[in-house]
C-alpha cells in the first residue's frame, strides 16, 4: 500500500511540479532528463556566471593597471546582464550505462544589443583587431543580426542524495571570448575616446585556449 501511494506522489510531483526532486522519474530512472526546467534554468546560469567571470578577469587587468580610475567598474557587469541566452531543442547523445550521466546537446542563441556591437565595433577599429562579426568567424561561430549560436554540448549527473544538479558544460568558451570581447570593447569606448586608454597598434586576437567548468545548483 505504501509503495501505490509513493507512486501516486511522484506522479502528482511530475505532473503539477511539486518540490521533491530535481528531474522527475515515474520509472525509478537515475539519469536526469536532458529537458529538465530545474537543469535548463541551471545552464543558463552557468552560462550567465561563464561571461562574468571571464569580464572579472579582464577588469581586474585594467585596475591593476591604474587604466579604470574614477570609473564606475559595476558597470561592466551589469552590461553582461544584457546578454539574453535562449535554449531551444535539446537532445540526448548519449546515457551512461554504469554512471548516472546523461550527455546532452541543445540549441544556444545568445543575443548582444545592437548598440554594444556598434560601440565595440567602433573601439575594436581604433585598435586594428576584428569586428565582432569577423571575430566570431575565426572562433568558428555562426552570427547574424546580432545573435551567435552554436550547438551547446553539456552532462547532466544528479548528486548521490538527488538534492542537486550537476551540469559540466563542455564547449562555451568560444561563445563565453566573443561575447566578453565584445561587452569590454564597449565598455571602455568611453577612455579610449578621451585618451586614457591607448594602443600600440598591434592587433590583438581572440583566445584559442580554453577549459570546461563544472557548476551545481
Amino acid at each position: 500500500i505504501l509503495e501505490f501511494f509513493m507512486k501516486k506522489l511522484i506522479l502528482l510531483s511530475c505532473l503539477f511540479g511539486l518540490p521533491i526532486l530535481h528531474g522527475c522519474s515515474l520509472t525509478g530512472q537515475k539519469h536526469l532528463k536532458c529537458d529538465d526546467p530545474n537543469a535548463i534554468a541551471l545552464l543558463q546560469k552557468n552560462l550567465q556566471e561563464q561571461l562574468e567571470k571571464k569580464l572579472d578577469i579582464g577588469l581586474k587587468d585594467l585596475i591593476k593597471k591604474n587604466l579604470l580610475e574614477d570609473v564606475d567598474t559595476s558597470k561592466l557587469q551589469l552590461s553582461a546582464k544584457s546578454i539574453q541566452f535562449n535554449l531551444m531543442d535539446s537532445r540526448t547523445n548519449h546515457i551512461d550505462p554504469d554512471s548516472p550521466k546523461t550527455v546532452c546537446a541543445i540549441d544556444l542563441t545568445a543575443t548582444i544589443p545592437s548598440d554594444i556591437i556598434k560601440k565595440s565595433d567602433s573601439v575594436r577599429n581604433i585598435a586594428n583587431t576584428s569586428n565582432t562579426e569577423d571575430q566570431a568567424q575565426k572562433l568558428e561561430l555562426d552570427f547574424t543580426q546580432s545573435k551567435a549560436k552554436i550547438t551547446l554540448d553539456y552532462i547532466l549527473q544528479p548528486s548521490d542524495k538527488g538534492d542537486k544538479i550537476f551540469a559540466t558544460i563542455t564547449n562555451s568558451d568560444k561563445l563565453t571570448t566573443l561575447l566578453s570581447d565584445t561587452l569590454f570593447y564597449a565598455f571602455i569606448k568611453p577612455q579610449v575616446d578621451s585618451g586614457k586608454i591607448g594602443f600600440n597598434g598591434q592587433q590583438r586576437e581572440p583566445d584559442t585556449q580554453y577549459s570546461n567548468e563544472e557548476y551545481y545548483e
